[in-house]
């Protein structure tokens, strides 16, 4: 049997192979998204979150990438994080500017290579800055979803010994404006499924694995079930945890702009030394369809943590409370042909 996190690779490639073979939920241009230009659309992603009340943690990261001509793609992407626990503050924030040049703007797969910067700071630190480049491909599965695979090399500035470190990004990238503007006609139902994966495969300094995914197939237009998987693994030292989580959602399709919804979930966290860490809870939020294929969820989190034993006393850690704004893509399975 694979290990765990031989497991949840192959999950990773078996999702990959999913969307190539699916279409975007709602997206009837989507049968000839390769001979449209990309001017104009740009790559949006977003993922906030506010936790407490154990500790006051508030992370947010975006990237906005529009295609400004039909060979170029230049975009920025701020992060922040602030951490307050028992009086005690902490900032880190960042921000990136990034272009990437596209020989060819036809075809099924797309070659492109690119620069990158960074500056950022932190509390307790000197700020630093990165820069790099990355050259990768880019395949749209429709105009409003497109699957990235990207090798970066990430080089720390104005040191002597400066860090190093390259990587293998695989993930599914949301779109918008310009061409991947659709409004959504229907609402999903049977056959449709919420899909998002993320792979970095870390080739130096160290051998590390993280990576992530959520498979969700909406059963009728008002309930969803699915599950979103979370991996890091470090291969030096063979040592990693895995998480899983299942869910079951409701939404109030009362008007397919805003759509209220809940869901309950029950999670565990696996260590490599067979611990298990159980978690249970439920949320409450909105979903807003940006485009056809692209939603916006804003989601209210309750989160209890089953016992854990340490020596003969079991502790039971605190409740968490979670706010968190995320995008999702969207997909409708294809008929087989007869």
């Amino acid at each position: 049997m694979l290990p765990s996190h031989g497991r949840l690779l192959a999950a990773v490639c078996l999702a990959l192979s999913v969307c190539a073979t699916s279409s975007p939920a709602q997206d009837t241009s989507a049968a000839r998204p390769r001979e449209q230009s990309a001017l104009g659309s740009a790559r949006i992603s977003l993922d906030a979150s506010y936790t407490h009340p154990r500790f006051s943690d508030l992370e947010a990261a975006a990237t906005v990438a529009p295609f400004v001509s039909t060979h170029w793609q230049v975009g920025v992407a701020p992060a922040i994080q602030f951490v307050r626990d028992n009086g005690n503050n902490y900032f880190a924030g960042s921000a990136a500017t990034l272009a990437n040049y596209f020989p060819q703007t036809t075809g099924g797969w797309l070659p492109y290579a690119g620069g990158y910067f960074s500056e950022g700071s932190a509390s307790f630190s000197s700020g630093s800055g990165y820069y790099g480049g990355q050259v990768g491909l880019l395949h749209f599965l429709s105009p409003a979803v497109a699957f990235r695979a990207e090798l970066r090399y990430r080089r720390e500035a104005a040191r002597a010994n400066s860090y190093e470190s390259s990587d293998l990004y695989l993930t599914l990238d949301p779109y918008l404006f310009g061409r991947a503007t659709r409004g959504l006609t229907t609402l999903p139902g049977f056959g449709v499924f919420d899909a998002s994966v993320f792979g970095d495969l870390q080739l130096r300094p160290s051998h590390m694995l993280a990576a992530n995914g959520t498979l969700a197939p909406f059963l009728t237009h008002y309930l969803q079930a699915g599950v979103t998987g979370t991996a890091l693994f470090t291969f030096d030292v063979n040592s990693g945890y895995h998480d899983l989580e299942w869910f079951g959602r409701a939404y109030l399709p009362v008007d397919g702009r805003v759509l209220p919804f809940a869901d309950g979930f029950v999670a565990a966290h696996y260590l490599t030394d067979n611990e298990t860490e159980r978690s249970h809870g439920a949320r409450a939020g909105v979903r807003t369809y940006l485009t056809a294929g692209v939603a916006l969820d804003v989601a209210f989190e309750w989160r209890n943590y089953a016992a854990e034993p340490v020596g003969a006393v079991p502790m039971i850690r605190p409740e968490a409370r979670t706010i968190r704004a995320a995008l999702t893509t969207q997909f409708r399975a294809r008929r087989r042909k007869s």
